[in-house]
């Protein structure tokens, strides 16, 4: 299996984990965003929301925001994994 074809059956896998996540802990507003070569996956709870952006390079960003309102998400991590 190539790198590209794991890529793309992990987004594809990606709204079923969500799905699942939100039910188990009751989160009702959540927003996933799936392009060519990134993940990102956004879960709102309260007037926080946390952020994790996936890259096909293997880059992974988390981030998050104490008042989702403003839109303004502080970097937690900002790692890059070897492939």
């Amino acid at each position: 299996m190539t790198r590209m074809e794991i890529f793309k059956k992990m987004k594809n896998e990606c709204l079923n984990m969500v799905h699942t996540a939100m039910l188990v802990y009751g989160l009702y507003e959540t927003e996933v965003s799936i392009r060519t070569r990134r993940m990102k996956v956004t879960v709102y709870a309260g007037k926080g929301a946390v952020s994790m952006t996936f890259y096909f390079s293997g880059r992974l960003i988390l981030e998050s925001a104490e008042n989702a309102k403003d839109g303004k998400f502080a970097v937690e991590s900002d790692e890059t994994y070897a492939t």
